[in-house]
């Protein structure tokens, strides 16, 4: 979904599961972007289910 800031939309992604343990939340930093290499190398393996 996009949010709208001060400096433009942001977009927000939800990646949901059935039986949630925890809430983990990821952002990027002053000036990084949501294509970060930390970020996404965080994210990958929870996306393919092998973490």
């Amino acid at each position: 979904m996009k949010v709208a800031t001060a400096h433009g939309p942001a977009e927000v992604v939800l990646d949901e599961v059935e039986d949630p343990a925890f809430l983990l939340v990821l952002t990027h930093g002053s000036n990084g972007g949501v294509e970060a290499a930390d970020l996404l190398a965080v994210r990958a393996p929870w996306r393919c289910g092998s973490a």
